[in-house]
């Protein structure tokens, strides 16, 4: 059980431009030892609240030092979502297992009635955004100032 969701193996489906199911792929090193690619789908209870944001990092310009910079695929930062009473906190990776690449977005499940008071994202540059009562149910874009 991973927290109100059950995971369990599943038949994938696939769509466009919807997400019909949360859907692991574990294809880890024991993939290469010869087991299957398996797949399990997320059943999670309804009226559950979540919020997700896709980061992209900047350089304000060529000449800056490298060090004042973010990678575009924003690789490195991290978001904290303040919501409840609670924090969650997710970094965006690029990559990890055998043979995989993780999705950059950043999702985070909050439960019933979630109102989201701020995200704090600290970019890998040092720089801070801060996001005051962003909307839930939904994907934001966020550009690095």
């Amino acid at each position: 059980t991973v927290g109100v969701g059950t995971w369990r193996p599943a038949t994938p489906a696939f769509a466009t431009d919807i997400t019909v199911m949360d859907l692991n792929v574990k294809n880890g090193m024991q993939q290469s030892l010869g087991s299957k690619v398996l797949f399990y789908r997320n059943d999670v209870a309804p009226g559950r609240d979540w919020i997700a944001f896709d980061l992209t990092g900047r350089c304000a310009s060529d000449s800056e030092p490298a060090m004042t910079c973010s990678n575009r695929s924003a690789i490195g930062a991290r978001a904290t979502v303040h919501f409840n009473g609670q924090q969650q906190v997710q970094e965006v990776q690029g990559g990890s297992g055998f043979c995989a690449q993780n999705q950059r977005r950043l999702h985070f499940g909050l439960g019933p009635h979630a109102r989201v008071e701020k995200v704090t994202i600290r970019w890998p540059s040092g720089k801070i955004s801060e996001i005051a009562a962003p909307a839930t149910g939904r994907v934001h874009a966020i550009k690095e100032p």
